[in-house]
C-alpha cells in the first residue's frame, strides 16, 4: 500500500525476552505470511522530545500471526531495513506496535510494544521514502506484505506529537489512498501519553 502524505525512514528488531534481538536474515523454516495479512495503520514520525517513534500494524487474518522473520524498513534516499526476531505474535484482528522504544506511555511499562527498532529515525522530509513490511513466503524468502509512502510535498505535515492515522478500511489497498489518512486530532480521547505537561496524540494499539 502506498500513501503520498509524509515521508518516513525506519528499521526495527523484535524485543524477545531478555532484550532486543539481533538482525537475522534467515527466513527458512518460517510459515508463509500472505500479502495483506499485516496492514500499516498508524505512524508516529514526529514524537515529543525524547519519546519513541512508532508504527502500528493490524493483523487482518482470523488467526494469531507472528512478525518473526519479517523485514521492516524503508526505501528511498535513506533506505534501511531490519529483520524482526523473537515471537512478536499479534492476535487475530488485533493491532501490533513497532517502535524505537520499549513502551509508549508516560511511565516505564505503559503501552508496551511488540518489537523495538534501533539506530534509525523516521524521516518526514524525504518524499522518496516508503515504510515497507516484507514477511516470510514459506520458501525461505520474503514477499512484500504492505508498503506506505509519504510525500510532504502534496499536503501538510502532522504537528509534533501527532501521529498519522488510517481512517479508511484496513486493507493493503485502502491505505494507498491519501484521503484515508489524517493527523490524530487534538481531543481528550486521542491522548496516549503526557510528557512534561505536553500531550501526545494518537491511538497506538487501538482504532
Amino acid at each position: 500500500a502506498r500513501v503520498a502524505l509524509a515521508s518516513s525512514a525506519l528499521a526495527l528488531a523484535a524485543c524477545p525476552s531478555g532484550g532486543p534481538g539481533a538482525d537475522d536474515d534467515d527466513a527458512s523454516g518460517l510459515d508463509e505470511i500472505p500479502v495483506g495479512t499485516f496492514v500499516i495503520t498508524e505512524v508516529q514520525a514526529n514524537p515529543l522530545a525524547n519519546r519513541p517513534e512508532f508504527v502500528e500494524v493490524f493483523n487482518t487474518s482470523s488467526a494469531t500471526q507472528s512478525l518473526r522473520g519479517c523485514q521492516f524498513g524503508t526505501g528511498g534516499a535513506s533506505a534501511n531495513a531490519f529483520i524482526i526476531v523473537g515471537d512478536a505474535e499479534i492476535a487475530a484482528q488485533s493491532y501490533g506496535l513497532l517502535a524505537s522504544g520499549a513502551f509508549l506511555g508516560n511511565q516505564e511499562g505503559e503501552l508496551p510494544v511488540d518489537a523495538v527498532w534501533t539506530g534509525v529515525s523516521i524521516n518526514q522530509n524525504d518524499d522518496a521514502e516508503t515504510i515497507e513490511l516484507a514477511c516470510p513466503n514459506g520458501e525461505g524468502g520474503r514477499t512484500l506484505t504492505d508498503v506506505v509512502g509519504f510525500d510532504p510535498n502534496v499536503g501538510w505535515m502532522p504537528r509534533r506529537g501527532h501521529s498519522w492515522q488510517l481512517v479508511g478500511e484496513i486493507t493493503a489497498s485502502d491505505n494507498d489512498d491519501p484521503g484515508n489518512w489524517c493527523e490524530a486530532p487534538t481531543q481528550a480521547n486521542t491522548i496516549y501519553a503526557t510528557i512534561d505537561g505536553f500531550p501526545a496524540y494518537g491511538t497506538p494499539g487501538g482504532p
